[in-house]
């Protein structure tokens, strides 16, 4: 049986990859460097179960995004990430799956595709780095 805790615990271990995609980056010393925190805040019944939970992520360096980077550094890995993902829908060269054929059958995916995904092939800050392959 499955109860509500064991549906809050999932979904909080679930958005731990998603956060990290916005919260980490290349550092010179780890290609995988945390540059966020998250707080959770777990709500507990009269009983002490687990009946809800706050997540607060918050971002310790924007000069990650907006800032100049030192020679070896990258920005966060959701970038990366979301040009490959516009590049594979621009070109028809996304994955034969059926997350992927949602996402190629969303007009909103299809216009963030046209608008957005030449601005981020062209970014400087992008330029020369692979990115670490298609969303999956």
């Amino acid at each position: 049986r499955h109860t509500s805790a064991d549906h809050v615990r999932e979904r909080l271990l679930r958005s731990t990859p998603v956060l990290e995609a916005f919260g980490n980056a290349q550092t010179r010393q780890n290609t995988n460097s945390s540059r966020f925190g998250k707080f959770i805040e777990v709500h507990l019944s009269a009983e002490c179960e687990v009946v809800g939970a706050t997540l607060t992520p918050y971002m310790l360096e924007a000069s990650r995004v907006a800032g100049d980077l030192v020679a070896g550094e990258r920005t966060y890995h959701v970038f990366y990430l979301l040009r490959t993902a516009l590049g594979a829908l621009s070109s028809g060269t996304a994955p034969k799956t059926p997350f992927w054929a949602q996402l190629t059958q969303a007009p909103e995916w299809a216009e963030l595709a046209r608008i957005a995904g030449p601005a981020l092939a062209a970014s400087p800050r992008l330029l020369g780095s692979a990115g670490g392959g298609a969303a999956r």
